[in-house]
């Protein structure tokens, strides 16, 4: 199966649209045009779903600006999508462990800890890579997967 990015992200922006709101957050797109990348559909909204949800939280109580950028490039054949939030970051102490089932450093109620970890899970099946860096003042999380190249409808209605 091949999945349009810009659908998925779409789809999934407008689900987390209200918890955008409520929190002021504000949303940029930097996304390389008529991108697709090979998985199930569902696979990749999940993967943007946890990573964006967390960076809202990350944001939501903060004093200042709010903002999630969400960017893609293209390289080496593999496509980047790199979503970048302006929080606190990570603490360096507990980078190490935030991929682990069950932590979390939200609060009782608020999350179980198998985000990041359903995450991986899913990048690793479809080979697709998931990295991050963080310090105070931004987190990014990158999704790198095989590029899927469609054929134009151009090409496909041309004459031989």
């Amino acid at each position: 199966l091949t999945v349009s990015v810009e659908d998925s992200l779409s789809n999934c922006l407008s689900i987390l649209g209200a918890k955008l709101k409520k929190y002021d957050v504000q949303v940029s797109l930097d996304l390389e045009k008529r991108t697709y990348v090979e998985g199930n559909p569902y696979h990749l909204f999940t993967i943007l779903r946890i990573i964006i949800d967390n960076g809202i939280d990350a944001l939501k109580n903060l004093d200042h600006d709010r903002l999630i950028d969400i960017s893609s490039e293209i390289l080496d054949n593999r496509l980047v999508i790199k979503i970048t939030d302006n929080g606190p970051g990570i603490p360096e102490d507990i980078q190490d462990k935030i991929n682990d089932p069950f932590f979390t450093t939200k609060e009782v109620g608020e999350g179980s800890g198998i985000g990041l970890a359903l995450v991986h899970g899913i990048a690793a099946r479809l080979n697709w890579e998931i990295e991050y860096d963080s310090a105070p003042g931004r987190t990014q999380f990158r999704i790198i997967a095989a590029r899927f190249e469609k054929s134009f409808q151009e090409q496909e209605s041309l004459p031989a």
